[in-house]
């Protein structure tokens, strides 16, 4: 019994506490990686900010069945999140974000809005204008954006990853 005991320890030392040590490392440079990267996104943005000529234009959005519809500025416009054939709208009114349901579907969205390259799909479910960007965090598992204090980060899918990080 004292020798399987042994033979045990000596198998775990010699093979599985190496592994665990090499997951461990890898695993923190994949970390730093992303970090640095979410790091560099963000002064990138900073960047962005400083060189933004406000946009004055007026967006008129109609609902696509009822009479209903909303009126912003781009520049007010943080970003827009699909809920099946409806649209949640957040837009900046006297620094707060308000939120407004429209009627309408995220396609249709999409091409009443191609006319802003600020306005881009970052998410099947999303829209954002990328001047309302204040920082990117990120890991392995995807990144976030983020805008102003009360609302939630919005997620960048891996399908829209690679054009949301080259716009940036």
């Amino acid at each position: 019994v004292n020798f399987l005991l042994s033979l045990s320890l000596i198998v775990l030392s010699s093979y599985i506490v190496p592994f665990y040590l090499i997951v461990m490392a890898v695993e923190r440079l994949i970390i730093k990686r992303f970090e640095a990267l979410s790091t560099t996104l963000t002064q990138d943005i900073s960047e962005i900010k400083q060189n933004i000529v406000p946009n004055t234009d007026v967006i008129t959005i109609l609902s696509e069945k009822t009479s209903g519809k909303i009126s912003f500025n781009v520049s007010d416009f943080v970003a827009v999140e699909a809920q099946g054939n409806y649209c949640m709208f957040y837009i900046i009114r006297k620094n707060v974000v308000t939120r407004k349901l429209l009627h309408t579907t995220m396609k249709g969205l999409e091409g009443q809005l191609s006319d802003f390259p600020q306005i881009i799909r970052c998410h099947k479910s999303y829209l954002i204008n990328i001047h309302q960007i204040s920082r990117v965090s990120g890991n392995s598992r995807g990144y976030s954006l983020h805008f102003v204090d009360d609302m939630d980060p919005i997620p960048i899918s891996r399908g829209y990853q690679k054009d949301v990080m080259s716009i940036i």
